[in-house]
């Protein structure tokens, strides 16, 4: 009797044993399958429904993303750099190539005064710059649009400084080359060409004379977005006298880096 009653307990205990088991074998089963529908329904891109099942800050993250992502795909090849754009600064002229004379007073330095200005203040805004040169040295254009191309710059704007005859002439203006094999350039550049000359204009208070088309080499033969800014006329004696001024010069040179700000942010 006491070995059947033995026997009967162990009988019951193991089949009891293996209903829980089955059981937690069964709950481990339903709870994969619950997960792999899960990642079945985010993989198909319900993102729709992920937005407004999660709570509001995720919901935020996931429509930021859909939005970057699309920025990318509007930007296309010519701002491949979105993440960490390189902007290539050309101080006009430069060594035996002075520009612009009025005076003791030199384009290429005025043009170079700038350019470095403008370096730091794009630098200050976290961007990454290079200038074709950083001294009073002369370069052959076909260099500087080397320069430009090689580094796979994001943007290239050339600095400049503007001569009349007529001393009334006055202002502002921005070139951008128009080119009918690649309207993608030729659409960013003037896009790029307005943005700097309102923030110009918005800093110094200058007269606007306009986004212009040129055929200048410097921004014809580069590789990217590309500009020439004429910031202002050495000709006019009042633009002049305020061209001379390095508080003037750096409202100008933060109008560009504010231009080139919102454009690459735009």
């Amino acid at each position: 009797m006491h070995c059947f009653d033995t026997l009967f307990r162990e009988f019951f205990f193991d089949r009891v044993t293996s209903m829980q088991s089955q059981r937690n074998l069964f709950k481990r089963l339903g709870m994969r399958l619950f997960s792999l529908f899960l990642s079945l329904v985010f993989s198909l891109g319900a993102s729709s429904w992920a937005s407004e099942a999660l709570p509001v800050k995720h919901a935020v993250q996931i429509v930021s993303f859909r939005k970057h992502r699309e920025q990318r795909m509007k930007i296309g090849s010519h701002r491949p750099h979105l993440a960490h754009p390189l902007v290539i600064l050309d101080a006009g002229h430069g060594g035996k190539d002075p520009g612009v004379k009025m005076g003791s007073i030199l384009e290429k330095r005025l043009a170079l005064t700038t350019a470095l200005l403008i370096k730091r203040a794009l630098e200050n805004l976290g961007y990454r710059v290079i200038l074709t040169r950083s001294r009073d040295v002369f370069l052959p254009l076909s260099r500087r649009v080397r320069i430009a191309n090689k580094m796979e710059g994001t943007l290239f704007a050339s600095i400049h400084y503007n001569s009349a005859p007529n001393s009334d002439a006055k202002g502002v203006e921005v070139y951008y080359t128009s080119s009918p094999k690649d309207k993608e350039r030729t659409k960013e550049s003037k896009h790029l060409g307005n943005c700097v000359l309102h923030q110009m204009i918005d800093q110094t208070g200058m007269l606007s004379r306009g986004v212009k088309k040129g055929n200048f080499y410097v921004i014809r033969e580069t590789a990217m977005p590309s500009i020439l800014i004429e910031g202002g006329f050495m000709t006019n004696l009042q633009e002049f006298s305020q061209l001379k001024k390095r508080e003037f010069l750096s409202k100008l040179a933060q109008g560009i880096a504010s231009g080139v700000d919102k454009y690459l942010k735009s």
